[in-house]
């Protein structure tokens, strides 16, 4: 059963986990277990042979996390992946690089080699170090979290009570409607790309902090309120736009 909220800000909480990646028992449909697994080997294979300071032997655990690993996902749900490795070796040889754009950089390049689709969802990957939780100690990221290598949850999905999600949900239509106008502003003044871009980096930003703070429980009015804004569509719209205003200097015609 699904609870949808029937409003302008549509929220989906199921009773059950994503049906085609997980049974009944929670646990994980096999062919994908073993089908992420050997893409991330490839993707750490392809790090390593690209000069990259990583390879098999620093992986400590490939977990699966975020909304797909939790009873909140929804339709824009990606599945998302982090490899915790001992990432000493890494920080030595980039010491002063900027380091996250250099592993997106390697993370888009990866991906351009596949067309990966699982029942309709794509994945999303990061890299933590194994000596620094993201959250807290043991957490490397916020909520439940299952062990591909291992094969079994290292926090399981909490479901939460009605009473708890009307409580969620008051506020969350507060925080999707601040969000709203924020978009409708950047819309009515026709904001270049960098007003947009910097928008969502902010929206990220609030919403990791808000992680730090909850990283037990990850549903809470900043998220809700994130994927009811996110379920209007207006996100969608204001990347188009962003693309558009990022290429018109680089268009002839």
């Amino acid at each position: 059963m699904i609870n949808i909220f029937k409003s302008r800000y549509i929220f989906e909480y199921h009773k059950n986990l994503e049906p085609h990646i997980w049974n009944s028992k929670r646990e994980m449909n096999p062919n994908i277990r073993q089908s992420l697994l050997m893409l991330m080997w490839d993707y750490i294979g392809f790090m390593h042979n690209n000069g990259m300071p990583i390879d098999i032997n620093d992986v400590r655990d490939i977990i699966v996390h975020g909304s797909i690993a939790d009873y909140y996902y929804d339709k824009h749900s990606d599945i998302d992946i982090c490899i915790i490795a001992d990432m000493t070796k890494w920080k030595d040889k980039f010491d002063g690089v900027n380091q996250s754009m250099l592993y997106k950089s390697l993370l888009h390049s990866w991906k351009r080699g596949f067309n990966m689709n699982f029942y309709g969802r794509s994945i999303d990957v990061t890299l933590a170090d194994v000596d620094k939780p993201e959250y807290s100690k043991s957490f490397y990221k916020t909520g439940s979290a299952y062990s591909l290598i291992n094969k079994k949850w290292i926090h399981t999905p909490t479901d939460l009570r009605p009473d708890a999600l009307r409580k969620i949900r008051k506020d969350a239509k507060k925080q999707a409607k601040q969000i709203m106008r924020r978009c409708k502003t950047i819309i009515k003044n026709d904001m270049a790309f960098g007003y947009i871009d910097a928008f969502f980096d902010n929206i990220q930003s609030e919403r990791v902090a808000d992680m730090h703070e909850h990283y037990t429980q990850p549903l809470t009015e900043k998220t809700m309120g994130y994927k009811m804004a996110r379920n209007t569509g207006i996100f969608a719209k204001l990347r188009a736009r962003s693309r558009i205003s990022r290429s018109k200097n680089f268009n002839l015609t």
